[in-house]
């Protein structure tokens, strides 16, 4: 009902939610790609394809957004950050609020941080030094929204920089701000990079 609403209402804004319905089905299990946005709610590639067409970049994106988002998800780091050059000039789109944006910074530093430690940094740097201050700009302004997002990331560059003991301690922070700020699906991610951190570098637990 709350849908059908919503495309009397607003068209535009019913596509644009489209990409986060289907992420969710992803999440979920119920699409034969996961890091594809294809399935009961939206093909992808025929929403990219009519928004180019129409010269509609607030959907295009939204797509790239939230297929960034899966990329990462799903250990696709290249990927990742493939979509996330696509989509760099996300600031200057119209109608791309605030939420979208954040996303795309967040997770776009994290897949740079990840390609950082598995190809070296000369090409990541400039790419994560960016993300890092701008996470930084906004937990000072928020950081019951931001804050476990940044600590995160320093303890994802940490870990680059190979100073183990204190990126399990920034892991630890990270998990603990994100369930105390009731970011369930954060505290899991800090939680997931926490247990690559562990298995791949050996480190005890810290608590």
């Amino acid at each position: 009902a709350y849908s059908k609403q919503m495309l009397e209402y607003n068209p535009l804004m019913n596509v644009i939610a489209k990409p986060m319905v289907q992420l969710t089905l992803n999440l979920l299990g119920r699409s034969l790609d996961p890091i594809k946005l294809i399935g009961e709610e939206m093909n992808e590639g025929v929403m990219l394809t009519n928004a180019e067409e129409r010269g509609n970049t607030a959907v295009t994106s939204t797509v790239y957004c939230f297929r960034m988002w899966l990329e990462y998800l799903f250990g696709e780091y290249e990927l990742a950050a493939e979509t996330a050059e696509k989509n760099r000039n996300i600031l200057e789109v119209k109608m791309v609020r605030g939420p979208k944006v954040c996303l795309h910074v967040f997770y776009s530093g994290l897949a740079a941080l990840a390609l950082a430690r598995r190809e070296g940094r000369q090409k990541w740097d400039d790419k994560i030094a960016k993300a890092m201050s701008q996470m930084k700009v906004w937990a000072s302004f928020s950081s019951w929204n931001f804050q476990h997002k940044l600590e995160l990331m320093k303890a994802e560059y940490a870990y680059l920089d190979g100073d183990i003991e204190r990126a399990a301690e920034l892991y630890d922070v990270a998990v603990t701000l994100a369930s105390k700020h009731r970011f369930v699906h954060e505290e899991a991610l800090a939680l997931e990079r926490a247990g690559i951190f562990y298995s791949e570098t050996g480190a005890a637990l810290t608590s």
